[in-house]
């Protein structure tokens, strides 16, 4: 499971490499929510099963660490891109945003999951 784990994290860790290039941050606003939705959303379907484990907790601690990495390599990236979008927040307010958004992105996910699931029942 540990290397079935990083492969998916690798896959997911290149695909926001590719979503967030240095110029990224001349991209409007919404098309780069837009490029995140659809790359999380992607992922987390094209790894379904491997992706309810892992949000379901009960993994082992280095899976539960790689998880995390991969969530504040995220968190950091969104925070970066709002240093240059709105440069009139604060680091903390920056943060504050990048952290709602992880944590919508993952209510989302949710429930886009709990409908895959009771439309295949």
């Amino acid at each position: 499971m540990q290397g079935l784990a990083e492969l998916y994290l690798e896959e997911l860790r290149a695909r926001t490499s590719a979503l967030f290039p240095p110029d990224a941050v001349y991209a409007p606003l919404e098309v780069l929510v837009g490029r995140l939705v659809d790359m999380l959303v992607g992922s987390a379907m094209r790894h379904r099963g491997f992706y309810q484990v892992l949000q379901s907790g009960l993994v082992s601690a280095d899976l539960q660490i790689l998880s995390e990495t991969m969530g504040e390599e995220l968190t950091r990236r969104i925070a970066a891109i709002l240093a240059y979008k709105a440069p009139n927040l604060t680091e903390t307010q920056r943060w504050g945003a990048a952290f709602t958004t992880m944590h919508i992105m993952r209510g989302v996910l949710a429930a886009l999951d709990a409908a895959q699931a009771e439309a295949h029942a």
